[in-house]
């Protein structure tokens, strides 16, 4: 009997059709449309935004907050009518960023504040028994007992040390800002913050979408603390009772510390029950007679008003232990 003869295997190549073509590419197009964007903007938000030093200031480097640079988009503002602790001033609506902008990583700090102002916010409080007054001995703690005034002082005493043009006038009882693309230093408008704080994803807090994990991103009313109730906070610890210091928890996508949670912050709008438009108001009242501003993030004391839609209604005027503020500049390549 004859043994078989083993022979190997005839390999032929693959032929892809035009159809098969037609679908590789896609998917590889696909690919690249999803990865593209986001390092784009992780390139570009890890850019600090920098200004000519003026002649004679070589430290205002030194005072210059660490900022990040936000592409120019569009986003769907407010939240849907299904979302736990809704209010009903989040009304969603379609919002355009028509210009990039810069942000600051983290919010205004202790130290910031003092070495552009060269004090502690003015009026604060010193007696012991009150809440509201400068933890002095803390640098890297959020500046908070500032009011909503003294916030837009902050940003043109800044703007001013870096040889910039402020962006707010102060004309008798009012104050004006009507320029967004002044390259001074201001407070985000509202549709800014929130659009920074969400950072391209439809997520309920910054940097995640679920109470689970909130703790490891934001500094909020949670089982850290002894009062209120159990039931009443977030069943997570983020290891801080009250205030903490900036920097200590995850970032959201866009680098971006204490977005949710830490401390309130100022915005420059005037709130108002229905925000249907992105554009900024450009004239407030000065004085006690001033309409309430716009807080958003929500604090270490916040459960359901540490969303990214929540919004809270605040005198200008005021101050309180919880509430500090976030600075911005307009970008022009």
């Amino acid at each position: 009997m004859a043994t078989p003869r083993l022979t190997a295997p005839t390999l032929r190549p693959t032929v892809l059709w035009p159809a098969q073509w037609i679908r590789l590419l896609g998917l590889l197009l696909l690919i690249v449309g999803l990865l593209l964007p986001w390092g784009v903007i992780a390139i570009r938000t890890r850019q600090a935004v920098e200004a000519p030093n003026p002649a004679g200031q070589a430290d205002v480097a030194v005072l210059r907050p660490e900022m990040v640079l936000l592409p120019a988009g569009a986003f769907l503002m407010g939240s849907p009518a299904d979302e736990v602790g809704r209010g009903a001033d989040e009304g969603q609506h379609q919002v355009e960023i028509h210009l990039p902008f810069a942000i600051a990583v983290t919010e205004v700090t202790q130290e910031q504040y003092q070495q552009v102002m060269r004090t502690l916010p003015p009026g604060a409080a010193p007696v012991a028994e009150s809440a509201c007054r400068p933890l002095q001995d803390t640098p890297d703690l959020p500046a908070v007992c500032v009011t909503w005034f003294e916030a837009l002082a902050f940003c043109n005493r800044l703007s001013e040390l870096e040889g910039l043009t402020p962006c707010y006038r102060p004309d008798g009882e009012k104050i004006t800002w009507n320029d967004a693309t002044c390259q001074g230093y201001r407070l985000p408008t509202e549709a800014e913050w929130e659009y920074a704080a969400r950072a391209g994803a439809a997520q309920r807090y910054a940097g995640t979408d679920t109470d689970d994990e909130i703790c490891r991103y934001a500094n909020v009313l949670d089982q850290s603390t002894d009062t209120p109730a159990q039931s009443q906070k977030f069943n997570c610890r983020d290891g801080y009772a009250t205030v903490a210091p900036v920097r200590r928890l995850q970032p959201n996508a866009w680098f971006l510390y204490d977005m949710t949670g830490n401390v309130a912050e100022w915005v420059w709008d005037a709130y108002t029950t229905s925000p249907t438009s992105p554009k900024p108001e450009t004239t407030v009242d000065a004085g006690q007679r001033a309409a309430d501003r716009v807080v958003r993030g929500g604090s270490w004391q916040s459960v359901h008003t540490a969303r990214n839609a929540a919004r809270a209604a605040q005198a200008p005027s005021d101050r309180a232990p919880d509430i500090g503020f976030r600075i911005v500049r307009a970008f022009q390549p």
